[in-house]
């Protein structure tokens, strides 16, 4: 199975505070990642890092009201900009914390 992660990394350096947070990762069913595969090209330079064809574009390519561009909401009920969300408030209350601690 595979799955789609964001990063967030929130950089202090003022305060020497690096935090980083992976946001809750969505299932995506292996269908959609062979599709992926398919429709790269085998000298495609980034492939070390994923595919020419984002799960968005597959997903919407066979689901026309699908956004590509947050088609996290159909997979998950959960919309692209919540996922983040979530993890920029939990961010935030971790970097309060590591500022509380340096006083």
């Amino acid at each position: 199975m595979y799955f789609d992660l964001g990063y967030v990394l929130l950089s202090d350096p003022l305060n020497s505070i690096e935090l980083h947070l992976f946001t809750q990762a969505i299932p995506i069913p292996i269908e959609y990642v062979y599709q992926a595969r398919d429709r790269t090209p085998a000298d495609y330079p980034l492939k070390w890092s994923g595919y020419m064809v984002t799960v968005g574009e597959i997903l919407h390519s066979q689901l026309p009201f699908v956004n590509p561009e947050d088609w996290h909401e159909m997979m998950s009920g959960t919309s692209r900009r919540d996922i983040i969300y979530a993890t920029c408030k939990s961010l935030a209350y971790m970097y309060k914390q590591r500022l509380n601690r340096k006083q």
